[in-house]
């Protein structure tokens, strides 16, 4: 579990340091702070700088726009991939060249930071990306970047550690998290988190009957005869079975394990959701912070979960009454200027910041 966390030159942060992590941390503040590039920052360093998860970063923000120019690019083409890789990195230009680099450390463990730097000099040779972990370097390619490799081995090796967007999982990706579950103890506790918000006694996958790839999540509601799609319970439920999965694949590490040969990952299980409440009613939200709070600890795995909703930090608030000491806590972003900072509320100050309404999104 990672014990602390500091960022330098990443994205909009010169620099971020987190004094401490809990077990399930909840990130909070104003618009544009930088809340899920913290958590875009915690993948990069879990994964050691995985290729496809940088190239996943850029497609994200459509700094990079996937399929075409990238997949079925020339070998000059895909050059300017690695070029577009420059946004990752904080004051780009500022020395008076394109050189730059950042870093991602847990200050706990230094040996574990993950140094990438850009290597760029406009009239020299091309551009390539240097990471550096464990006193090991490797250099990354155009090419590399550009992915050329099987379409599924893609989705894979982008795939750890899970992240949950705000429009959460695709269709394929619920049936390969699926999948893996089948017949293990994760497929109940999957269930059981479903049925903290709705009378739901099975779920299954099946074909889509107008789509080869396209599976669909179906439930059986106690009382009723036939089978109902999950998603016409709503987009809070469909969040939280997503939220379900995401928690088994982080424990298992079923992608991580099975398909990412990448020497420089660590061997971390955690969580990352963006905007976590999502499509959740707020009234559901106290059973489903329950319900990550014990499988987290069971599971032995860290969730870090980012949100703008006042109602997801009472429900916490709520959930994690009972919990042990180090359960959860709240991390605040603040900027001024360029300077950003960390301010942390444990479990046992969040009954004071919801009860006099402390301003802490």
């Amino acid at each position: 579990m990672l014990q602390s966390f500091e960022v330098e030159r990443f994205r909009t942060f010169r620099h971020l340091r987190i004094e401490r992590l809990a077990r399930v941390n909840l990130v909070v503040g104003r618009n544009n702070v930088g809340k899920t590039m913290l958590l875009e920052a915690l993948r990069l360093y879990v994964n050691g700088g995985n290729p496809a998860s940088l190239a996943r970063l850029l497609w994200s923000r459509e700094e990079l726009m996937p399929p075409r120019d990238i997949l079925l690019s020339a070998e000059g083409e895909s050059e300017g991939a690695l070029l577009h890789a420059s946004s990752l990195f904080h004051g780009a230009g500022e020395n008076g060249t394109h050189d730059r680099s950042f870093q991602l450390a847990d200050p706990s463990e230094p040996r574990s930071a993950l140094t990438i730097t850009l290597f760029w000099q406009p009239d020299d040779a091309l551009p390539y990306l240097e990471i550096e972990r464990f006193g090991e370097h490797e250099r990354l390619s155009s090419g590399e970047l550009s992915w050329p490799m099987g379409l599924s081995l893609r989705r894979r090796l982008s795939a750890w550690p899970p992240f949950l967007s705000p429009q959460g999982m695709d269709a394929a990706a619920m049936g390969r998290a699926w999948d893996a579950l089948a017949l293990k103890a994760g497929e109940d506790r999957v269930l059981r988190c479903l049925q903290s918000i709705a009378p739901i006694e099975r779920v299954t996958l099946i074909q889509h009957p107008g789509r080869r790839a396209h599976r669909v999540v179906m439930v059986r509601m106690a009382g009723r005869p036939e089978p109902v799609p999950l998603k016409r319970l709503g987009d809070g439920t469909t969040r939280v079975f997503q939220l379900a999965l995401a928690l088994e694949m982080a424990s298992e590490g079923v992608h991580k394990a099975e398909y990412d040969p990448h020497d420089l990952a660590l061997d971390e299980r955690i969580l990352l959701a963006d905007e976590i409440e999502s499509g959740i009613h707020y009234s559901a939200l106290p059973e489903v912070w329950r319900f990550l709070l014990r499988a987290a600890r069971d599971l032995d795995v860290q969730v870090f979960a980012a949100t703008h909703s006042w109602d997801a930090i009472e429900a916490l608030q709520q959930a994690v009454a009972d919990e042990p000491a180090g359960s959860a806590q709240l991390i605040r972003l603040e900027q001024r200027g360029e300077e950003h900072r960390a301010i942390l509320f444990d479990q046992s100050e969040l009954p004071l910041v919801t009860k006099h309404h402390v301003e802490v999104r």
